[in-house]
């Protein structure tokens, strides 16, 4: 259990350094996420769920290597262009605000699905299964038990902060 908390916390902060650097690069005064601290949960999300899937269903699979890359690549996209989309939604229903919106891009469904980063995501999460997942491993089972529940209730101080703080 520590590993799939480790793991969820682990990519929420580098998809938070990943956003904000993209953010600095492109002088833009956006924020990632809406947490104070350095946090964006739909990447700890995209890649927990995603783990799960591949312990659970791709690593079972039985076919030839193009044809499970393939899939892997399917479910990838599959997977984290909902996870963007029910992120998006459930951001606009607690805080009425839209941390990203796709509006303007050419192939968007909706605000927030757009089949420009569902490609993007659908490649990133398949390098993630064939290639990065062992690597970043590593280091998530390096997280001592300790250090994960001072970061369960710090989120969740920083959770009930942003609630309190955004509440009309």
């Amino acid at each position: 259990m520590y590993y799939y908390i480790n793991l969820l916390y682990f990519f929420s902060i580098l998809g938070f350094i990943l956003e904000s650097t993209v953010y600095k690069i492109s002088n833009s005064n956006r924020h990632s996420g809406i947490f104070y601290g350095p946090i964006t949960m739909v990447y700890g999300f995209g890649v927990l769920i995603l783990t799960l899937i591949k312990e659970y269903f791709l690593d079972k699979l039985k076919c030839n290597k193009r044809l499970k890359v393939g899939i892997v690549f399917l479910v990838s996209t599959l997977t984290s262009t909902f996870i963007e989309w029910l992120g998006g939604n459930i951001l606009n229903l607690l805080f009425d605000i839209d941390m990203w919106n796709y509006t303007q891009k050419q192939f968007n469904i909706g605000k927030y699905i757009c089949l420009e980063l569902a490609l993007i995501w659908g490649l990133l999460g398949t390098i993630y299964v064939y290639y990065l997942k062992d690597f970043f491993d590593k280091f998530v089972n390096l997280i001592p038990k300790k250090l994960t529940i001072v970061i369960l209730i710090v989120n969740l101080i920083d959770t009930i902060l942003v609630f309190l703080n955004r509440l009309p």
